[in-house]
This record gives structure tokens, C-alpha cells and sequence, in this order.
């Protein structure tokens, strides 16, 4: 470009064109910066109240840190649980810290860091309050009734279950150990003892109006005999008939559990696809998003 107009291009590059780009930059985030404050001024005098399995839970955000970039928005929130009539939620703590930008980026329209403690800290209260405690009748027709004569399964959790990240593919998982199954017969008599530890991949799925929900993927499960004295009894077979019973009944029992732990949500916004994974103590709950009304 020559001239006149050559000339005005050239004022414009280099250090100038690099101090208008840098002062647009700067009035974008200061903008998206004011726009957004009124909202999290709401968020922070809001508490909701949820019901997770018969537990009472209140939920309330603090919003910490606002931060503007070109790769989007960022909004780091404490999170405060209570259980209202629960004095208590003892739960092991993961120390981690939250995930930065980067880590956050995606190319989904949102993507929600929630710390595991978070759901952790549910699982424990929970716990705590029995709600974990099984009780299943086996049917009449079935093998492990009709034949073996066992009548129902009581499953009782000794620790809380966990979230965790697995570091070898990135996936969330729920690692459950240490319950206590008694097989009961018509009478009521405990006539078998199994221990159960399992391994579950977590999932991240759409519900009921585009709403999403953790789910359960790839599970292991792990059943051992136990003797009178409560020791693994290796020598003790656990007949087939029983142990796909119990396989069975505790994956249904699981994939409950999953579903009723709280996911975000948002109103007027449905989400037409969704991913989980894990960074340093947190799950990333991402999706696309498409608006619902006008």
C-alpha cells in the first residue's frame, strides 16, 4: 500500500498495532468483568437445598476468583455443604489445588471443576447416616432361594465410599472396599458372610430434559468367603448361583447411588452432549450447550 493510505497503515503496525490490540483486549475482559459481577454478587447470598438419597443437603457458593482470557471465562467458587439434623461428615481430604485455565480450556461450551472432597464429603454423610445400608430380598424363583435357600442380602458399608482420579487413563472412578454382605435365610439366620470391594468407572450422561447425571461404566467387583471370625476364608467357594446375585443387585445399587449425587445444572440451558474427566483432585464435567426458550 503506497501513499497517503500506505502511510497510515504503516503508524498502525508494529507497537501501535500491538497497544490497540492489547487496550481492545483490556476492554473486553473489564467489560466481561462488570457484566458478570451482579450475577456472582446473587450467587453468593443464595443456599439450595437438595435431597440426595433421603439426606437433607444445603449448598452454598463463594465465589473467590474471576479471570478473563482468550480462553474464556473463568469463575472459582468455594464450596459450603451442610446436613441439616448431621452434626458431623468425617471424610479424607484430598490437598489439591484448583485447577488453573489451561487446565480448564476446552473447546465445550462449559466445562465444571467440582474437587472431589465435594462428593466425598456426601459420600461420608451418607454413610454416616445408614443410607448406604442394604437390604435386598432375593426372589422366590430365584437359584440362589429356591435351590440354596438363601432369602435376603444385607449389605453394610465398615468405611465410606471414595471419588477418585485413576492416573492411568484419566477417568473419575468410586472406589468402594471394606462392606460386610450376610446372607440370610428364611428364618432370618446369617448362613453366608462375603466381603465386597469394588472399582467403578464414572460417568458422565444426559437425563430426563438434557439434564446430566453421573453414571457407572466399567466396574470390578471384587467377593471373598468370610469365616465365623470375620477372616477370609479362601478355601470357601461362594456357589454361582449367589455371587452373580449378588454382582448384579450391588451394580443396580450402584448406578442409584451415582444418580443421585448433584451435577450442575442450569435453567433454560439443555446439554446436547457431555464429557468427564479428572485434574488433580477434581472432576471436569464438561458439555455443548444450547439454549431452551428464547
Amino acid at each position: 500500500v503506497g501513499g497517503l493510505a500506505g502511510t497510515i497503515v504503516d503508524a498502525f503496525s508494529g507497537d501501535v498495532e500491538s497497544s490497540v490490540a492489547s487496550m481492545m483486549t483490556d476492554a473486553v475482559k473489564d467489560s466481561a468483568q462488570t457484566a458478570i459481577q451482579p450475577y456472582l454478587t446473587e450467587l453468593r447470598t443464595q443456599t439450595w437445598g437438595i435431597d440426595v438419597l433421603g439426606l437433607s443437603t444445603q449448598v452454598r457458593l463463594q465465589p473467590t476468583r474471576l479471570e478473563v482470557s482468550d480462553m474464556g471465562l473463568l469463575v472459582e467458587s468455594s464450596v459450603a455443604l451442610n446436613f441439616p439434623g448431621l452434626n458431623s461428615a468425617e471424610y479424607v481430604m484430598t490437598k489439591s489445588s484448583a485447577p488453573n485455565a489451561a487446565a480448564m480450556a476446552s473447546t465445550e461450551s462449559l466445562r465444571v471443576g467440582v474437587a472431589d472432597d465435594v462428593g466425598n464429603q456426601i459420600l461420608a454423610a451418607l454413610w454416616g447416616q445408614g443410607k448406604l445400608s442394604q437390604h435386598f430380598d432375593i426372589p422366590s424363583d430365584h437359584p440362589a432361594n429356591s435351590l440354596l435357600g438363601f432369602a435376603s442380602l444385607d449389605l453394610d458399608m465398615q468405611l465410606p465410599p471414595m471419588l477418585k482420579g485413576n492416573g492411568d487413563d484419566g477417568a473419575a472412578q468410586l472406589v468402594v472396599g471394606d462392606m460386610l454382605l450376610s446372607v440370610k435365610g428364611v428364618d432370618g439366620r446369617v448362613l453366608e458372610r462375603i466381603s465386597v470391594s469394588a472399582k467403578i468407572d464414572l460417568t458422565l450422561g444426559l437425563g430426563d430434559n438434557s439434564a446430566v447425571n453421573l453414571g457407572t461404566g466399567d466396574t470390578e467387583i471384587w467377593l471373598a468367603a468370610l469365616d465365623e471370625a470375620g477372616q477370609t476364608a479362601l478355601s470357601t467357594p461362594i456357589p454361582d448361583a449367589l455371587k452373580s446375585l449378588v454382582i448384579d443387585e450391588f451394580t443396580v445399587f450402584l448406578q442409584e447411588t451415582m444418580g443421585s449425587l448433584p451435577t450442575p445444572q442450569l435453567d433454560e440451558i439443555a446439554v446436547v452432549s457431555s464429557s468427564l474427566g479428572v485434574t488433580g483432585g477434581y472432576l471436569l464435567m464438561g458439555g455443548q450447550l444450547t439454549r431452551t426458550s428464547p
